[in-house]
């Protein structure tokens, strides 16, 4: 008999936990992350929830401003348009690709990751937008079928998904900001690679334009990634 070999352990179900939760907007910048909580949230013990906290601040995605205390960094405007200058050249990349060879049930995906978006701007649940707006970005990254490309994207997700909280509720009270996931679809369908690929990158540029504002309007006395205080967070894993 040998020994069991498990594929995954506590620690990193419990990090793919919180990464889903970052990705997916369910924490907003200046959010403390304690591993206490987490344990308790996902009720786990202590050890892989701590293990879980200390990767993503040695990745980069949390900041410890002391031994004890985990936050959401604050990002400033500038480094939120540096992560969006980035996503834009290799979501553009992916949408190329996919644009290329994507399939009937790939893009029929993609229709309903966007209806549901649509469905939830109707009923103003703007988490499930969040969740339904990353889950449009990464699938047509992971049609691409390039694992390094997704790889580093789904970094720099965790690095911005907390920050596009402040998309909402501003870019839906004027939904003409927004035409681009339809256009992407239809590019998508008619093959057609360099719409597909303008598509996306301006639905992440007139994204990110409107982040900025709402963050420069509502943080005005709250400290950016250069500075040490944060505000009062909260963890909120789902």
């Amino acid at each position: 008999m040998k020994p069991i070999i498990r594929e995954t352990t506590l620690a990193d179900a419990v990090y793919d936990q919180l990464c889903a939760a970052l990705m997916g907007g369910h924490f907003v910048p200046g959010d403390k992350v304690a591993a206490r909580q987490v344990a308790k949230t996902l009720k786990v013990s202590f050890t892989p929830a701590r293990e879980a906290v200390a990767r993503l601040v040695s990745e980069g995605v949390l900041e410890a401003l002391s031994p004890k205390t985990i936050i959401v960094p604050i990002r400033s405007p500038e480094k939120i348009t540096e992560i969006a200058r980035i996503r834009m050249q290799l979501e553009g990349m992916a949408a190329g690709e996919v644009a290329r060879h994507a399939t009937a049930v790939q893009i029929e995906r993609l229709r309903k990751l966007n209806q549901l978006m649509e469905e939830k701007y109707r009923e103003k649940d703007f988490a499930k937008v969040l969740v339904a707006n990353e889950k449009f970005h990464m699938a047509v990254v992971r049609f691409a079928d390039m694992p390094e490309l997704e790889r580093i994207v789904r970094t720099l997700w965790l690095q911005i998904g907390p920050s596009l909280n402040n998309l909402y509720p501003e870019i839906s009270e004027d939904r003409s900001k927004i035409p681009w996931h339809n256009r992407l679809l239809d590019a998508l369908a008619n093959r057609e690679e360099e719409e597909a690929i303008e598509s996306i990158k301006r639905d992440i540029e007139e994204g990110t334009e409107v982040v900025n504002v709402a963050l420069r309007s509502r943080n005005a006395g709250l400290p950016t990634e250069k500075q040490s205080k944060h505000p009062a967070g909260r963890v909120e894993i789902k």
